[in-house]
């Protein structure tokens, strides 16, 4: 389990539902939780993407490159997409295709779907 996953299971493991300001406290931990795009973020730079994080077009042709030296087709709107509305991939079939395109062994793949594709 990851340093950021560990740290929220923690936090959500401290408070109980009898805890006087338990909304509350279980709100924080929720706002803690990162948009998909951040994770996204985190995921290019681990996989060689050495660009400014705030370029979104030069994320999205390296993740475009990706999929097209991998020979599988996906429009460029798609990935824009993905980092403009700070939410996950409309379809589940865009991120396996996704773990294809970056050629992520099994247990990377779930890594991903456990730690990007929330």
């Amino acid at each position: 389990m990851g340093d950021y996953t560990q740290f929220l299971s923690q936090k959500g493991n401290s408070i109980s539902p009898e805890d006087e300001n338990y909304i509350q406290e279980l709100l924080e931990i929720a706002s803690s939780f990162r948009t998909f795009d951040a994770a996204l973020d985190e995921f290019i730079v681990q996989k060689g993407y050495t660009g400014n994080l705030a370029d979104t077009d030069a994320k999205v042709r390296f993740i475009k490159c990706k999929f097209d030296e991998a020979g599988i087709p996906i429009e460029a709107r798609v990935l824009k997409g993905w980092f403009q509305k700070h939410t996950q991939a409309e379809k589940r079939d865009y991120a396996i295709q996704f773990c294809f395109a970056f050629h992520l062994t099994l247990d990377e793949t779930r890594d991903f779907f456990r730690r990007v594709y929330l």
